[in-house]
């Protein structure tokens, strides 16, 4: 049912207009019902060129002419609940998280159809949905964000981040660390130093290089480095008497490339999927249903609607081809990696598998068989996707998502989801709006989370975020609330295609005012250069009673700087430690 003066879709048995606040009439008094029967003959649809501006639609016999809603098939009962113990009992009503999930599936399919090569009405929504992630494409593409699986999956990258007291007790106090990582190069180093008023206070270096790891501290160490040869430390250790560990022999860095291929899919397991994806698209269905006024987002607009189904069979044999895949994995093979590297961890009785993953399947093959054929209703308006629907009952509960995308100025300025159980009496509802586009170069994005409670609405969670990203500093505020708690941040936000910086100078920290600032780039070379390497397994008695006196020696001098030159980090000691303890 929709609204007589707005045209919003209306709740079951609504008495007031939740966009507009009139009054839901149901009739006239002459008896004639509001609602709207499609006519048997649709003309012919032919997309618009932009969103059109609202014009309301002639009376018709005393009625508004507006959308109706299609009679949805009834859905199948019976099937076992999923189990979601600890999670659902705090959901409202009978849980919406199985309407989650289902939303993740029918996202998961309908990215799966951009994929497809269709004709017809099904080329119209597969253009649509390639054109709108397009769009949000082009945004991220603007901002400049940096690929953070690619820098991942490169294995070569450097890590910084700085942290200090600004205001407060601690004033002055802070540390500063760097992470630099190249996976190929069988190289990385981690150097960290607590710091004093600008002065690093003691250093701590450690550096890898193949198998050898060097560890070192210039205040207590000076140029000795200690090194540790993975290679040979099962040996090394059983020369020293210690027992239990002969056969530890390891490269770090091979024993992750060794591991990131045991969980690569092969071959055969990549043709298997992409097998059941091709086929799961060739079943989907879609049928046009006309062109109607419809409201996104607060603003009326002409959409070609389409009916998307995605039969149930393809859904359920699409999760028995994952299954199989699944089970014929090695989970094993991580274990016998390490057990090969001479670590006892299958003694130790730990054991991995894939039973996880198999029940969650099974979850997944219940929920479809519960739902049966997901059917949706997809509104198309200058090309973007930006109405789509789904309801249905769900384990004697009747759910309803909808999603809206765009409907004002600007397509990806404005979305809204709401996932509705037991006719809108409980769900969430989140909204996001703001300057998305960047135009003029600013982002903007006002995000809020609600809950629906027994037909009342409470915000839950709200977000307002600007970002400049020309910006060189001060570009970057953002104002988190949940549930009348508040966080403020404001900082700079600077990000490249391979690099991420960003600094909040003033963040507060249970009373203590501090700045943090961190940053993510290409890899840099670590600027530890080993000169003095000791190998600790062929140190022998009077070279421990040497580096003994030396860390003895140089610590004490240390100390002794430290309270002569720093007297009120000293006290920030006692202090912490008081405070600790």
């Amino acid at each position: 049912m929709f609204c007589k003066k707005c045209g919003s879709t209306l709740r079951e048995n609504a008495k007031f207009c939740g966009s507009c606040g009139a009054v839901v009439e149901v009739a006239d008094n002459k008896g004639n019902d509001f609602s709207y029967t499609a006519p048997v003959d649709q003309p012919p649809y032919t997309a618009p060129v932009e969103q059109t501006p609202y014009t309301a639609p002639v009376q018709n016999d005393g009625g508004h002419t507006v959308p109706v809603k299609k009679n949805r098939p009834s859905f199948s009962k019976g099937a076992p609940k999923v189990s979601l113990d600890g999670i659902t009992s705090k959901l409202p009503g009978k849980g919406l998280l199985p309407i989650i999930a289902v939303a993740a599936v029918v996202v998961l399919v309908l990215v799966l159809v951009l994929g497809g090569a269709f004709s017809g009405p099904a080329g119209k929504v597969t253009k649509a949905f390639a054109k709108s992630v397009g769009a949000f494409s082009d945004v991220a593409d603007e901002m400049k964000l940096p690929d953070l699986a690619a820098i991942g999956e490169s294995g070569k990258f450097n890590q910084e981040l700085k942290a200090e007291f600004t205001d407060g007790d601690l004033e002055g106090l802070g540390v500063h660390a760097t992470f630099s990582y190249n996976q190929s190069g069988k190289e990385a180093a981690f150097v960290a130093a607590p710091y004093f008023e600008g002065t690093d206070l003691i250093t701590g270096q450690i550096k890898l290089e193949g198998s050898k790891i060097y560890v070192g501290c210039p205040e207590l160490l000076e140029k000795t480095y200690i090194m540790v040869d993975t290679k040979t430390i099962g040996a090394d250790l059983a020369n020293l008497d210690l027992e239990g560990a002969e056969d530890l022999s390891f490269d770090i860095f091979d024993l992750i490339d060794q591991m990131n291929k045991a969980s690569t899919l092969t071959k055969d397991q990549e043709k298997t999927l992409e097998k059941a994806a091709s086929a799961l698209v060739k079943a989907i269905e879609v049928e046009k249903d006309g062109k109607k006024d419809i409201k996104v987002n607060g603003k009326k607009i002409s959409c070609a609607l389409y009916t998307v189904v995605i039969p149930q069979d393809a859904m359920e044999d699409y999760l028995d081809a994952v299954e199989e895949v699944v089970k014929d994995m090695d989970a094993e093979a991580t274990l016998d990696i390490l057990e090969e590297a001479g670590f006892p961890v299958k003694d130790m009785g730990i054991s991995m598998d894939n039973d996880a993953i198999l029940d969650m399947i099974d979850q997944m093959l219940d929920l479809v068989d519960e739902l049966g054929d997901v059917e949706l209703t997809v509104g198309i308006n200058g090309g973007y996707v930006v109405y789509m629907v789904w309801e249905g009952d769900l384990y004697d509960t009747e759910y309803e998502i909808i999603l809206q995308i765009g409907g004002k100025d600007e397509y990806v300025n404005d979305i809204s989801l709401e996932i509705l159980e037991d006719g809108g009496d409980y769900g969430y509802i989140i909204t996001s709006t703001g300057n998305h586009a960047m135009k003029k170069g600013e982002f903007t994005d006002e995000t809020v989370i609600a809950e629906i409670w027994n037909g009342d609405e409470e915000e839950m969670f709200t977000s307002e975020l600007t970002w400049k990203p020309s910006g060189k500093s001060d570009n970057f505020a953002w104002v988190l609330e949940a549930y009348g708690d508040e966080i403020e941040v404001e900082g700079t936000l600077l990000c490249s295609n391979d690099s991420l910086t960003i600094t909040l100078p003033a963040l507060d920290l249970d009373g203590q005012e501090i700045s943090l600032t961190y940053s993510l780039g290409s890899y840099k070379a670590p600027s530890i250069k080993v000169s003095k390497p000791m190998k600790f397994s062929e140190m022998d008695e009077n070279d421990i009673e040497d580096l003994v006196e030396m860390i003895t020696e140089n610590g004490e001098a240390w100390a002794e700087m430290i309270e002569d030159d720093y007297p009120e980090f000293v006290e920030m000691i006692d202090m912490l430690s008081w405070y600790l303890y």
